[in-house]
């Protein structure tokens, strides 16, 4: 009899080890789903994501409000879910069912008071649609490009000796290289906006393939004046005041 002591030892043993194993929590890799969470929120709708461990499968959506109310708000064989016709500001409990598991998650509902959050939309660009007669290149999303006439240099008596032909003004973000070319000959003026009234600078520029192209790297005006004749007078550019930083006054024109 003494003999049988330890083959009945180890049964139980065996039977406690089985006991515990089943007792024990099955790892995440084993459960029918898991992590429950919200992928977005708004005034009258929930959608929810979670894990699974089956693929495809049917899952039920129970919405608890708080007042205790529940309503089943549907099934899918998804693993997400949009809840729709909630009230705004209310708490929900939102039970997730599958086999013999059960995730639950609270949310509350936007205010419906609070103001939506428009996506920035960005100006249409313009620079690339000005007329054939000027180029613009080097510049981005944000920056703004119109033609502009002679009334930009109404203040200048200098420049107006000179003779007008051509101007373009460009604002917005402007960064540095951006460059303008007109399809004539002439001389380029630069028309700061970082002052009132603007400066008016001599813009360096260079002729190529019937072009004269500058480059400059702020918001103003660029105005393209006659090349001739030999005899006009100089333009006598104004000083930028000394309080204003980054002004930059350029050679006069030759005569």
């Amino acid at each position: 009899m003494h003999q049988c002591q330890p083959a009945r030892f180890r049964r139980a043993a065996l039977l406690i080890s089985l006991l515990f194993a089943l007792l024990a929590p099955l790892p995440a890799a084993a459960q029918s789903i898991w992590n429950l969470r919200t992928e977005n929120v708004g005034r009258t709708s929930v959608s929810i994501k979670w894990e699974n461990g089956h693929g495809s499968d049917n899952y039920l959506i129970y919405v608890d409000r708080d007042s205790g109310e529940r309503t089943h708000v549907g099934n899918t064989r998804k693993n997400s879910y949009k809840i729709k016709g909630l009230r705004p500001s209310t708490t929900y409990l939102i039970t997730l069912y599958h086999d013999h598991t059960a995730l639950k998650l609270n949310v509350q509902t936007r205010n419906k008071r609070e103001r939506r959050q428009f996506r920035y939309v960005p100006p249409p660009v313009t620079c690339p649609y000005l007329p054939a007669r000027v180029v613009i290149t080097g510049y981005v999303v944000n920056t703004q490009c119109q033609m502009v006439g002679d009334v930009v240099i109404s203040m200048y008596p200098d420049l107006q000796a000179r003779g007008f032909v051509d101007a373009v003004d460009v604002w917005s973000y402007v960064n540095g290289g951006l460059e303008v070319c007109f399809y004539n000959d002439g001389w380029l003026v630069f028309l700061d906006a970082a002052y009132s009234p603007r400066v008016a600078t001599e813009l360096e520029h260079t002729h190529r393939d019937g072009m004269t192209c500058g480059v400059f790297d702020r918001a103003g005006t660029v105005v393209l004046l006659a090349a001739g004749p030999a005899n006009a007078p100089t333009l006598q550019v104004p000083a930028a005041p000394d309080t204003q930083p980054g002004a930059v006054t350029l050679p006069v024109f030759e005569s």
